[in-house]
């Protein structure tokens, strides 16, 4: 559906000379591979770019990392940076959240720090509702204190070894 509204390019370099100035722009995701502390120069270079338009730039990051490659030069730019965790593996997806590591020019209280967390099923299928099995996880985006984030983490884990056993039943819903 989205290829007769969409210009699909390959890239691996030189992002800055292939936006569209005026347009959404989704690069997935910005290879870096040596220098990394040099993420805040292409991503300052495409965003040097834009006029209306916006960019949505995609990094790898080490597991259990929070800031992507290049660290927080990666930051400099931004409105809005997310970054993603993988918590527990379903048979059919993931449990993951989405941590917001800065949020500028916010109107009210700023969400920075703040999580939701999703599952994940089949690679497309996104559901942010609370599992029943994990009280510790709350609806929405919310602050967790370390307590609270060890407790999620012990009921998430558990969450995924009773799904991954063969079950009759149909397990928790969403």
């Amino acid at each position: 559906q989205w290829r007769s509204h969409c210009d699909f390019r390959q890239c691996n370099s030189d992002f800055a000379d292939r936006i569209a100035p005026d347009a959404v722009n989704i690069i997935d995701f910005m290879e870096v591979n040596n220098e990394f502390y040099r993420v805040g120069e292409y991503i300052s270079a495409v965003f040097n770019k834009l006029r209306s338009g916006v960019a949505i730039i995609c990094t790898q990051k080490r597991t259990g990392e929070m800031y992507g490659r290049g660290g927080e030069f990666g930051l400099e730019k931004a409105r809005l940076a997310m970054s993603l965790f993988t918590h527990g593996r379903l048979p059919t997806g993931i449990i993951g959240s989405a941590v917001i590591t800065k949020c500028k020019n916010i109107i009210g209280n700023n969400p920075e720090h703040k999580e939701i967390f999703y599952t994940l099923r089949g690679g497309m299928e996104y559901d942010y509702l609370p599992i029943k099995s994990c009280p510790t996880m709350q609806f929405g985006l919310h602050f967790y204190n370390a307590k609270e984030k060890k407790a999620l983490a012990n009921e998430i884990e558990n969450y995924c070894a009773a799904s991954a056993k063969p079950s009759t039943d149909m397990g928790d819903s969403f």
